[in-house]
């Protein structure tokens, strides 16, 4: 995979390896704790292990409420690289608080550390993914992103096995001088690496830290909400975190339950949702081709309901008598323990497909300068959801609930919760069915994308072999273009509100309506102006015969008044498909044609000046390699 490649480069090794550290160490403290409450049956303050469990995340992402508008002032004002490396040194003294606490036992003095190993991460969050931009290009970021999640993941799944066979296999004596050891060793090299990230800059280094935690939180809010885009990708994420914690909270005792207090156990769930978040991690990169690709939320939130759904259907069977411990071994020896293990390790898988795009989508739609606070309020909101949703996963197991009935109302949350999100931006759906079509149904891929201008205004033209052509193209622009399309298609039911959602823009023949057709030509010069993409098929109709129709004066008006560069698409593969008019009316026969290879190549911006119709129709069916354009439209007498 591509992405791999950043792993040999100085400006990401260090400071991914740093990540991988930190979260590593975090989790062989938790997970060791976890053990240790759970096989000790110890209580703090009359609340029992099965309710300390929930409350221990409470505790870790308390922090996270408190300091993180402090966090993400810190970081816009002083290098982030700065900002990491005092996180790694301090973590140092904080693991040897945690030391003090194992060695004696201290139930309080365990819990400060877990407090304070929320607050390491407060600020380390915010310092990981707002200085990932900055260190990758937009290329790069896709990838990035699946790399910093599959090592998050991977690093709370080997931290997890690390530190619950430490604590759970050892003895209890033996188990915690292990893990005191361990976790102040993974803090000092975490340390020593951090010296050795490329140092970065200042974003914002006039910004005045106001240290009270109320005024910068709201002020954070306020910021986040302007724009639209990126606030409802941090509430997707927020909401991620919501099912993610309710998920983590509830998976120790599920497996506690199915095991028979096997101490392994709640280390075998943990490990096999770690390994599901961080496969789907990698597969963005592959699934989007190395861009912003928000068709997988849509994916991969109905992915993660489908499994939880399941594991409510799965129930607790029993896998052998009370009192019995279930091994490893004896639960994967029965297809009830596969299912269970498939349906925690997909719910994972799929989760990992929902939340990288949406740490791409914030990172692109923030300005630097104010991307670690706003990163910072993702961190803040999402702090709120997991405080929520581990608060409510125990008060269900304090009126004794099981674990498959949260497992239900975790599905059915989600399922009401994603489809106002799509209702809000429908632009995630939109990006899904582009992505089904050109990436499930047929095999596509196209050439020339440095040519669409990363910003700024231009004009995209394709040739028009099928009634789905644009969906070809809006694959191929990392920007979300706009496009003219003929206004009866807004009639279709459900696709019409999705047209109109996306801001396509209506259009139609000036004999048939001059009205909407002078109104389109001023919404275009309008969209050119604020530097936005738009897209027009200048054939004016779906091709007959799979040859080049004649260029419409169309584009001529448009660039005429505004003057913008005119990049030519030729697009080849679709003539023949389900979708194009070779055999007839177009969708009226079975469906022919699935996997078959799309290409379309886009061509150098043209300038617009002098440009003709005819001129981009030869210039197309040169890059195409078809006949140019005659005068006349190749369209059968029956549909004159």
């Amino acid at each position: 995979m591509a992405q791999m490649s950043l792993l040999k480069e100085r400006r990401f090794l260090p400071f991914f390896t740093v990540a991988f550290l930190t979260t590593f160490n975090d989790n062989v403290f938790k997970q060791a704790l976890l053990v240790y409450i759970l096989t000790q049956n110890l209580s703090v303050f009359g609340l029992s292990s099965d309710v300390l469990i929930p409350m221990s995340t409470v505790i870790i992402i308390l922090p996270y409420v408190l300091l993180s508008a402090t966090a993400g002032q810190a970081l816009d004002k002083h290098p982030k690289s700065n900002g990491i490396k005092w996180v790694k040194f301090a973590e140092i003294a904080v693991m040897g608080l945690g030391i003090a606490g194992l060695l004696t036992g201290n139930m309080m003095i365990l819990l400060a550390t877990l407090f304070l190993t929320g607050l390491q991460s407060t600020f380390f969050g915010p310092a990981k993914y707002s200085l990932l931009p900055e260190v990758l290009d937009d290329t790069e970021l896709v990838g990035g992103n699946a790399l910093i999640e599959m090592g998050t993941f991977l690093s709370v799944l080997s931290g997890t096995i690390f530190g619950g066979v430490l604590m759970g296999s050892m003895g209890l004596e033996q188990g915690r001088i292990a893990v005191s050891v361990a976790i102040i060793t993974i803090a000092i090299i975490g340390a020593v690496v951090s010296v050795f990230i490329p140092p970065s800059r200042a974003t914002d280094p006039d910004l005045k830290i106001n240290l009270n935690p109320v005024t910068p939180n709201v002020e954070i809010w306020r910021e986040t909400r302007k724009n639209r885009t990126a606030f409802l990708g941090v509430m997707g994420l927020s909401w991620f975190w919501f099912v993610g914690t309710g998920m983590l909270a509830v998976v120790p005792v599920y497996a506690d339950v199915l095991m028979n207090k096997y101490a392994n156990g709640p280390t075998f769930f943990m490990a096999l949702f770690s390994v599901g978040i961080g496969v789907g991690s990698l597969a963005c990169e592959r699934l989007s081709k190395s861009q912003l690709e928000l068709g997988l939320v849509p994916l991969g939130s109905f992915g993660m309901m489908v499994f939880m759904f399941d594991l409510f259907l799965a129930g607790t069977p029993e896998f052998a008598p009370p009192g019995t411990f279930v091994t490893i071994p004896m639960f994967l020896s029965d297809w009830r323990g596969w299912r269970i293990a498939i349906d925690l390790t997909g719910v994972a898988f799929f989760g990992g497909l929902f939340t990288v795009p949406l740490y791409t989508l914030v990172q692109q739609a923030t300005p630097e300068e104010l991307r670690s606070r706003v990163i910072a309020g993702s961190n803040i909101i999402s702090s709120v959801f997991m405080l929520v949703a581990g608060g409510m996963t125990a008060v269900m197991f304090a009126q004794k609930i099981g674990s498959p009935w949260v497992f239900l109302v975790l599905a059915v949350m989600h399922l009401i919760v994603s489809l106002y999100i799509y209702h809000l931006l429908p632009a995630f759906m939109w990006r899904f069915m582009v992505w089904v079509l050109t990436r499930v149904v047929y095999r596509f891929d196209f050439t020339g994308e440095e040519h669409i201008p990363k910003e700024g205004p231009a004009v995209i033209t394709c040739n028009h072999p099928s009634f789905i052509d644009f969906m070809f193209v809006a694959a191929a622009c990392r920007r979300p273009p706009r496009f003219i399309m003929f206004h009866t298609f807004f009639d279709m039911p459900v696709l019409g509100w999705l047209f109109r959602e996306v801001d396509t823009i209506p259009i139609a023949p000036r004999k048939e309506d001059p009205e909407l057709l002078d109104a389109a030509y001023d919404e275009i010069a309008e969209a050119l102006e604020n530097d936005e993409l738009i897209v027009i098929f200048p054939e004016g109709l779906v091709s007959f015969d799979g040859k080049l129709n004649t260029f419409k004066s169309g584009v001529e008006q448009i660039i005429e008044r505004t003057p913008v560069p005119v990049i030519p698409m030729a697009l080849d593969g679709m003539w023949g498909s389900f979708f194009s008019r070779k055999h007839g009316k177009a969708m009226s026969k079975p469906f022919s044609r699935f996997r078959a290879r799309v290409h379309l190549k886009i061509g150098a911006p043209i300038s617009p000046e002098g440009l003709t119709s005819k001129q981009l129709g030869e210039i197309t069916a040169e890059m195409g390699g078809w006949e140019p354009p005659g005068d006349e439209d190749n369209v059968p007498e029956s549909e004159q």
